[in-house]
């Protein structure tokens, strides 16, 4: 195995390819190199940017949105040069203070007004209350789903916690009952 490596391709490619999936994927994922991999195979991705942010214009985003109100996004739209892909960058402020960046391939959702962002805020008093927040609809989805990998380990970890009920030394047994407890929880479909 020393020249083998890790591939994504039986997932992305198939022989009758019918439908288009959406990949949603959290800041360890998401970057423009991503976006553009997942483009190729002729699916979509909405995908957070942090650290990755390669070839990704948050430096421009940050500094054009640095007095934008919360509630207010950016969209630029570029294409890769070495491939042809079409992009989406999308900047968002859901505060006065952070903007968030998030990268997609084209066609891969709206970015017109969406799902707005319940934001829960005390009053003078003391109170609490609630303020609609508005924001792509593109974004609305991938907050919507982006949570499904920590319930997913929540109730394998937590729940079934095969791990806790078959105490054991053998560290190979410690793979089996991890990945036995991945297949046995059923995490909520996308759609």
């Amino acid at each position: 195995y020393k020249n083998s490596r890790l591939s994504l391709l039986p997932f992305f490619k198939t022989t009758q390819q019918t439908t288009k999936r959406l990949l949603i994927g959290d800041s360890w994922f998401g970057s423009v190199k991503t976006a553009v991999m997942v483009a190729e195979y002729g699916h979509h991705c909405v995908m957070a940017v942090k650290t990755a942010h390669a070839r990704f214009p948050q430096k421009y985003l940050n500094e054009k949105m640095k007095d934008f109100p919360g509630g207010t996004w950016i969209v630029l739209e570029g294409t890769c040069g070495r491939t042809g892909q079409k992009l989406v960058a999308i900047g968002y402020k859901y505060n006065s203070k952070k903007v968030l960046h998030f990268v997609t391939t084209h066609g891969a959702g709206s970015t017109t007004k969406g799902k707005p962002y319940k934001m829960k805020y005390n009053d003078q008093y003391g109170n609490v209350c609630y303020r609609d927040v508005p924001r792509p609809a593109i974004i609305s989805r991938n907050f919507e789903h982006s949570n499904c990998v920590d319930v997913h380990n929540q109730m394998r970890q937590s729940h079934l916690a095969l791990e806790e009920c078959w105490v054991t030394t053998n560290g190979w047994f410690w793979i089996f009952t991890t990945l036995l407890g991945m297949g046995l929880v059923v995490s909520p479909r996308i759609t």
